[in-house]
């Protein structure tokens, strides 16, 4: 008789034929090759008293143990309790009729992968169709566009972009010292400028006219009387102030003499010249002092019977 036992599956009730050596591989583990299922097969071997009835039934010559056959099959058949009323049928004739009862399985091996059963008929995909045919095209359909030829631009090397930088620095201040130059006259005149234009002037010896402001020049005093030495003559006494926050040339004076109708009868415009002492600078008539002016006219007769003076910027020969 061989060595080994028979062991039954707990989960679906297949009966296995295991030898020695296989249970001691193992410890004892065995899986089923129906449902996969792990178990111990010393501790589910079937009853005793099947095994018994079917040793009586079945001849000793010939009849076939159970390790005699060989376990391939896939759908194990089950044996259990006879059916009441019919004899019990032995292992020979239930491998006649159908199916061998018992399947030769080894322990399971760690480097072995489980086996996964096949996908269902529903995970499979479905056959691949035949793609539609493309529509028809006419010549009607066809549209020509135009062709653009692009030129990719190369990128430029750190040394371009540092020479285009510097030649955009030189020429911003190229066209800001055009501005600064060619604006002289007029921004000279202005009050957050003329520093700046003072100084740039006393390096590169340009030429700008001296900033004024004739309306911070008061008269503070007017008085026209009759020449004390000479006849038909007329002397005029100005008292002027530069109340500008900076020196600035000398105006010049206007005196004009009206009828009494408001008609001009006589008029005269004295530059500073003419009325200046010598000793004094015309360009430089300093902020906060007074300054006495006397002027010497003809008498424009009996007809004049009022008189103004107005000041107005003078005319510079160094302009």
């Amino acid at each position: 008789m061989q060595d080994g036992l028979i062991t039954e599956c707990p989960e679906c009730q297949t009966r296995f034929n295991v030898s020695d050596g296989q249970l001691r591989l193992a410890g004892g583990k065995v899986r089923c090759g129906a449902c996969l299922t792990v178990f111990d097969a010393r501790a589910h071997q079937p009853l005793p008293q099947g095994s018994d009835e079917v040793t009586s039934h079945a001849p000793a010559s010939d009849a076939a143990t159970v390790a005699d056959f060989r376990f391939d099959t896939e759908t194990p058949v089950e044996i259990g309790d006879k059916a009441p009323g019919g004899p019990t049928p032995t292992i020979m004739e239930q491998a006649a009729q159908a199916s061998p009862v018992v399947q030769q399985w080894t322990p399971p091996q760690q480097d072995s992968p489980p086996l996964r059963p096949a996908p269902p008929q529903a995970d499979r995909p479905p056959p691949p169709q035949p793609a539609p045919l493309p529509p028809r095209l006419s010549v009607d359909d066809l549209h020509a566009e135009p062709l653009q030829l692009q030129r990719e631009p190369e990128p430029a090397s750190p040394t371009a972009i540092l020479g285009w930088s510097l030649g955009c620095l030189f020429a911003l201040a190229l066209l800001a010292s055009q501005l600064v130059w060619f604006n002289r006259l007029e921004w000279s005149q202005q009050e957050r400028l003329a520093g700046f234009y003072e100084i740039l002037c006393n390096q590169v010896r340009c030429n700008i006219p001296p900033r004024r402001d004739i309306d911070s020049i008061r008269n503070l005093q007017l008085v026209v009387r009759a020449h004390p030495q000479y006849q038909e003559a007329l002397s005029v006494h100005l008292l002027l102030e530069n109340d500008a926050g900076f020196d600035q040339p000398f105006p010049a004076i206007d005196l004009t003499f009206a009828d009494i109708r408001g008609r001009t009868v006589a008029e005269r415009r004295l530059q500073p010249g003419d009325y200046l002492d010598p000793a004094l600078n015309p360009l430089r008539m300093r902020h906060r002092e007074p300054y006495q002016i006397n002027l010497e006219v003809l008498d424009p007769g009996r007809r004049a019977v009022s008189y103004e003076v107005e000041l107005a910027p003078a005319t510079l020969a160094s302009n």
